[in-house]
């Protein structure tokens, strides 16, 4: 009978392989906004790595004031108001800085520098993302500085800032203060194209390979 399907032939098969070709013809190479949870986790790796960085910092720190900046001796008076000398023990406020100072220009380097180069570093490496300039190409040293620095200085500062006044009314004002700094990164989740105050401010943006 003349239109009739041949047997054994389901007219199904043929409209899932249509619509397969037509599927397969939308695919696209290119990159894609990299999603805020992509984003995040690059981010817990990082820290991972900063907090590695940081230990090594600490460590170095602690024997250089123990060898070149030996603990004072001061008379204390005991309950009894006998006085008897006490060392002290302290951290230098040299030692304290250049440690802190030291670890700030690690992660830049870990962090900053090969962004500007490729547009990536370790974390967004391993997870397939880049940072790219407003031409697509990656960020370079300018835009790539003063994307990290609005991003993490002002949390390294409000930080510092609070250590030092732990305990304190001013220690609960720079942990508040924290979240408003922590906002500036933050504000990936709460826009379309995924770019925080940071990426705004350097016209940078990052995007995911396919």
């Amino acid at each position: 009978m003349s239109g009739s399907a041949s047997p054994g032939h389901d007219p199904l098969t043929d409209r899932a392989a249509a619509l397969l070709h037509e599927l397969d013809s939308h695919k696209s190479d290119e990159p894609r906004l990299a999603e805020p949870m992509e984003r995040l986790t690059a981010r817990i790796i990082d820290a991972c790595v900063w907090l590695a960085a940081g230990t090594l910092w600490s460590i170095a720190g602690f024997y250089l004031d123990a060898w070149y900046f030996p603990d004072p001796v001061r008379q204390v008076a005991d309950p009894s108001g006998t006085l008897t000398w006490q060392r002290v023990e302290s951290v230098a406020p040299a030692v304290a800085w250049g440690t802190f100072i030291g670890l700030i220009l690690t992660v830049f380097a870990i962090e900053a520098i090969p962004t500007a180069r490729t547009g990536c570093h370790f974390a967004k490496r391993r997870l397939r993302l880049r940072v790219v300039g407003p031409d697509g190409r990656p960020p370079g040293f300018r835009r790539t500085t003063i994307r990290w620095a609005v991003c993490w200085l002002p949390l390294a500062i409000v930080f510092s800032l609070w250590s030092m006044t732990l305990g304190s009314g001013a220690g609960f004002l720079f942990m508040a203060a924290q979240f408003g700094a922590a906002a500036i990164p933050g504000a990936l989740f709460l826009t379309e194209d995924h770019r925080g105050f940071h990426d705004r401010i350097a016209g940078t943006t990052v995007l995911a390979e396919r």
